[in-house]
């Protein structure tokens, strides 16, 4: 609805015309900044477009994409423990977008321009992983009425769909457990066994440890009980520090040590051994594939491992030519039964009527 805010006849009267709707609760009104009732009419109508849409961003901050990212990672860094990534991803996504560049003048263009140069240098399943990281930006942005829509919507991940998971060998395993010592040799027993990831080994307590399983929290928060050997749940609760409870807690604070530190000191203890391509996060591609050869169900593994959906699963479901080759013959056999069955019932018919 269009009105004046003046007294004016209205042929003569040089004051703006301002509108107000209302949309799901909410009241929109503003001046159009001119008196022509033609053009205010379409200034209110994309307004009103816009709003129902979902892309109003009038009412939103002038703020810069720096500016955001800055508020984005100090709220990542209280709920989710990888959040050291989020910085330099967002950094690098900032050098290309333009760090000093409004957040609403962000578009699908910069998004896929960042992802093209950022391909050339790593692989694409390593873009993919950063671009969730610059979608959880510009999610986060909408949330807070910062944006009216996220520019991500439109950018589509890179196809890596041939992409080959990095496995252990059990010669590799082997090797893994007999040369690793320590707290390396028990993570890598956690995840081997029990498929946490490494952040969620290293918040372990004692108090989280019941009779036959661990309580994690994944990401996002949601905490689930995930099953252990008793074999592994003796060794944990053995390791668990006196004062503090975190499992893998050292010194006289009793806190866990940083995910990055122990990271560098797989690395740095996995190349001691004489093995290549292999991190912490390598046991848990092993220890899934080991459960799915072993005839564990895809659906029993996404719990176990948290994943969200049963098409990240569905990865770890590798078939080798033994698999394949018993699969035929257990079609051949079958078939041939049936076939051998039929036969024999068919002679009995022909002999039957020859007497």
């Amino acid at each position: 609805m269009l009105y004046k805010r003046c007294n004016c006849p209205e042929h003569k009267c040089k004051h703006p015309w301002h509108y107000e709707f209302r949309h799901e609760g909410r009241q929109y009104r503003k001046s159009t900044r001119t008196a022509n009732r033609v053009l205010a009419e379409r200034i209110e109508s994309r307004r009103h477009t816009k709003v129902l849409d979902g892309k109003d961003v009038e009412d939103a901050p002038k703020i810069t994409l720096k500016e955001h990212i800055k508020a984005y990672v100090e709220h990542t860094a209280k709920t989710n423990t990888t959040a050291y990534k989020d910085q330099a991803v967002l950094d690098r996504f900032a050098a290309i977008a333009g760090a000093d560049r409004l957040l609403s003048d962000i578009s699908a263009f910069q998004v896929e321009r960042w992802k093209l140069a950022r391909a050339e240098s790593v692989s694409r399943a390593t873009v993919n992983r950063e671009l969730n990281i610059v979608r959880g930006l510009f999610s986060r942005a909408v949330e807070w009425n910062r944006l009216g829509s996220a520019p991500t919507v439109s950018v589509k991940p890179f196809r890596v769909d041939g992409a080959r998971l990095r496995v252990c060998s059990p010669e590799e395993i082997q090797t893994l457990l007999a040369g690793l010592t320590g707290d390396l040799k028990l993570l890598a027993k956690v995840t081997l066994e029990s498929l946490l990831r490494l952040s969620e080994a290293l918040n372990l307590r004692a108090s989280d440890i019941g009779a036959s399983w661990v309580e994690v929290r994944r990401k996002g928060g949601k905490v689930q009980r995930v099953p252990i050997t008793p074999e592994l749940r003796t060794e944990l609760l053995e390791r668990a520090h006196k004062s503090s409870g975190y499992v893998f807690g050292k010194g006289w604070s009793g806190k866990p040590p940083m995910q990055q530190a122990v990271s560098v000191a797989y690395t740095r203890a996995i190349r001691a051994l004489g093995l290549k391509g292999i991190s912490h996060h390598v046991f848990r591609h092993t220890g899934a594939t080991l459960m799915v050869q072993s005839g564990v169900s895809l659906r029993a593994l996404q719990v176990i491992g948290g994943w969200s959906s049963l098409r990240m699963v569905e990865r770890y479901a590798h078939v080798d030519d033994a698999e394949l080759q018993r699969a035929v013959r257990q079609n051949h056999e079958r078939t041939l039964e049936r076939t051998e069955g039929s036969s024999e019932g068919a002679k009995s018919e022909i002999g039957g009527s020859g007497k």
